[in-house]
């Protein structure tokens, strides 16, 4: 059974008397902010496609700084870590946001997925409990917390932050720094064991923290810097009552730092409640051309992506667009990864459904191909992760589960089957062009849909502004829907024999244009259109776990991933 991704049993936790409770001071400025505003600080900005805004204040701001020597705060043991992963200096995001963070500023990071803002926060967080004392024998009281929107992520920052601490008993703790992953789907007690041995640092989604923290398995009273990253899918996921609860109990003067690749009204709303005395926070853009004006979501990919946009436009009979769609998709993967072993392509979908049966269809075709989605049990997601990541798998078909923040290294081909919105277009295609050459190719299928016919003009407009080239069909799209010729949603249209009609209904006998009737229920391999609201198809497995059999293989001799003994409801 998935596990459903909603607050289904919400945890109210009482808000804390924070003027009765006694605290330790703690240091949040290591480095002093300068008297004067640097003349070239605003040239290597520019440089670096960086742009800083602060508004309503006259402080001076440091400037981006070229290696992490240059700070003079960051713990030799970290240092050598780094250097150890090939990290030589920093990237654009890691350049301004340490300056920044390191001189006690509350910070909005606004930067592009892989632009390498973990380390941005991680090693400041480094800094910061350096400077703190010791953590009492067996208490659960982390210094740091940083909350991440789903699991993948939140073990990916995990597994960071223990790379940069493997030396941290060289530094002032004794014992070491230690970080600690908390999330939905992990075994408890596992979870529980693993705090009590040393928290400095916890990585956590809020379902489960919040869990923890009602029970009181951990406090979050000491907690002096508080990370929120992916802050706006934070909000998408419906998680803002879970961070709201959660910052209740984390001291009111601690250090924030946001981290997201959009800036929405939702999240400025945020920001303003989270830090402290609702003070403003540095807001830093990396990557949007240095512009900080736009105050809408960050539309414009990432520098280094080819995009292609194919528009399969078959508004009247949505079975014979999704049949050229496969059709398509199978052409460009036979292109692609013949042509190179090294390649390896991330499919995006927009239903759970859908992954599992495009990546049977694939894996019939010929192609060693997996599913991942949200429904998967958490180990089968992260073997198959792994798996791609190491080249053993070279074709997934994933939701939205990767569409943000996993880092996935040489992903050199990305294609959006479902189009979705256009912030998840940039997001999904910005899973490419992250290897070593910063090169990446996205291709994707637009469908006209009516219930957002202005996407259309949005994509155009992204691609104008990426330099990239714009289909003479989708110009045209763009035209019958400035002129009226196509329309949006009327709630009266019903669906029809596979075609909208107005005002009509499905036939009750039988489901036209989809899936055929027979007496065990839909035939094999049909389902009915994606536009009724529902689907039906029989799947031959899950494609993960175990080894990959040879290509060519049928879907039901593909070994199945293990199965944790449970899992939880959060994302």
């Amino acid at each position: 059974m998935a596990a459903p991704a909603a607050e289904w049993a919400p945890v109210h936790l009482a808000p804390v008397d924070w003027s009765s409770v006694r605290r330790e001071p703690f240091t949040r400025a290591f480095l002093d902010l300068p008297d004067v505003e640097d003349h070239d600080a605003d040239t290597r900005r520019q440089a670096m496609g960086i742009c800083v805004e602060d508004r309503g204040s006259a402080r001076a701001l440091p400037s981006p700084v070229t290696s992490f020597e240059e700070l003079g705060q960051i713990p030799s043991f970290a240092l050598e870590s780094l250097r150890e992963h090939g990290i030589v200096a920093p990237l654009p995001v890691q350049a301004q946001a340490l300056p920044l963070v390191l001189s006690g500023c509350d910070v909005i990071g606004l930067a592009q997925t892989g632009s390498g803002k973990t380390m941005a926060f991680l090693l400041p967080a480094v800094v910061h409990i350096e400077a703190q004392p010791a953590l009492a024998h067996r208490a659960v009281t982390p210094i740091a917390l940083i909350l991440a929107p789903t699991r993948e992520l939140a073990v990916q920052i995990a597994d960071e932050a223990t790379k940069v601490l493997k030396r941290s008993r060289e530094g002032n703790h004794r014992n070491g720094i230690w970080a600690v992953c908390v999330y939905g789907g992990g075994k408890r007690y596992e979870q529980i064991k693993n705090l009590s041995w040393g928290s400095h640092i916890v990585v956590a989604t809020p379902g489960r923290l919040l869990d923890f923290v009602s029970q009181k398995i951990i406090s979050l009273a000491r907690v002096t810097y508080f990370v929120l990253d992916e802050a706006d899918r934070m909000l998408d996921l419906g998680f803002s009552g879970d961070v709201d609860a959660l910052s209740s109990q984390v001291r009111p003067e601690r250090q924030v730092l946001f981290f997201s690749a959009t800036w929405s009204a939702s999240v400025q709303q945020m920001a303003k409640m989270l830090c402290f005395q609702g003070a403003r926070p540095v807001r830093m853009t990396v990557g949007q051309g240095g512009s900080a004006a736009n105050d809408g979501a960050a539309r414009q990919a990432r520098e280094g992506i080819i995009q292609e946009v194919v528009v399969v436009d078959c508004p009247e009979d949505i079975e014979r667009q999704a049949v050229e769609k496969r059709r398509l998709l199978e052409e460009h993967l036979q292109d692609v990864l013949s042509s190179s072993e090294e390649n390896k392509v991330l499919v995006f979908v927009s239903q759970k459904l859908l992954a599992d049966e495009l990546a049977n269809k694939l894996w019939e075709a010929g192609y060693k191909s997996a599913a991942m989605h949200g429904g998967k049990p958490q180990d089968s997601r992260l073997w198959t992760l792994d798996q791609f990541r190491k080249g053993d798998l070279r074709l997934l078909v994933a939701t939205d589960v990767v569409g943000r923040g996993i880092d996935i290294p040489s992903v050199s081909h990305v294609v959006v089957f479902d189009m979705g919105s256009i912030d998840d277009y940039v997001h999904r295609i910005g899973r490419t062009a992250r290897g070593k050459n910063g090169k990446g190719h996205a291709l994707a299928f637009f469908e006209f849909w009516h219930k957002d016919p202005g996407i259309a003009a949005e994509l155009m407009d992204l691609l104008i502004a990426s330099k990239q080239p714009v289909p003479e069909d989708l110009k045209r799209i763009v035209q019958d829907v400035a002129s009226g010729k196509r329309k949006g949603y009327d709630p009266n249209d019903k669906w029809v024999g596979g075609k909208w009609k107005a005002g009509q209904s499905w036939d009750s006998t039988d489901w036209k244009g989809g899936g055929q009737k027979s007496s065990g229920g839909y035939q094999s391999g049909q389902h009915l259109p994606v536009a009724a609201g529902k689907q039906e198809r029989w799947s031959r497995g899950n494609g993960s776990g175990g080894s990959w059999p040879a290509q060519g293989k049928a879907a039901d001799e593909r070994p199945q991933a293990p199965v944790p003994e449970s899992w939880d409801t959060d994302v």
